[in-house]
């Protein structure tokens, strides 16, 4: 998925919905601030994602929070 594929599809929802995460057995409330840029490896062919390795090709993501 794509920053314009979430676009997308946020915007075939509810404004006024808001947003969860899921932590852990629990839930919470989804912050701007708990969204980041980070680099990690591209993405392996079963969509699996590494974490930065100085042997692969990196790139950037979007980071949602999770557990």
């Amino acid at each position: 998925m794509k920053v314009s594929d979430l676009i997308d599809f946020l915007k075939t929802q509810p404004p006024e919905l808001p947003v969860a995460i899921r932590m852990y057995s629990d839930q919470q409330l989804l912050e701007v601030d708990d969204i980041v840029v980070k680099e990690f490896c591209e993405p392996r062919s079963d969509g699996w994602v590494q974490s930065k390795r100085p042997d692969k090709q990196s790139i950037k993501y979007l980071l949602f929070p999770g557990n």
